[in-house]
């Protein structure tokens, strides 16, 4: 639902929080993982799952925040039915 106060909520959240966190449009963690994948499979280190690739995006952080949670782009859809 469009202004339904979602990303306010966030806000509130996330500013609340006093541990290492991230926040992030879920398009770009996906971007992000994604690329991380490709990345290991170019420098021929095999295959990575999301997952892994996901804990490498957030190593340094305790707390992971994504907002936006929807997937126009074609390629990540697939990522998240093939991964």
């Amino acid at each position: 639902n469009i202004g339904a106060g979602k990303t306010m909520i966030m806000n509130l959240f996330y500013d609340s929080v006093t541990l290492p966190k991230k926040r992030l449009h879920f398009d770009e963690f996906m971007n992000l993982a994604v690329k991380h994948i490709w990345k290991r499979l170019d420098e021929n280190r095999g295959f990575q799952s999301i997952e892994h690739a996901g804990g490498s995006i957030t190593r340094d952080c305790k707390v992971l925040c994504l907002d936006e949670f929807q997937l126009p782009d074609v390629g990540n859809r697939l990522s998240i039915l093939i991964f």
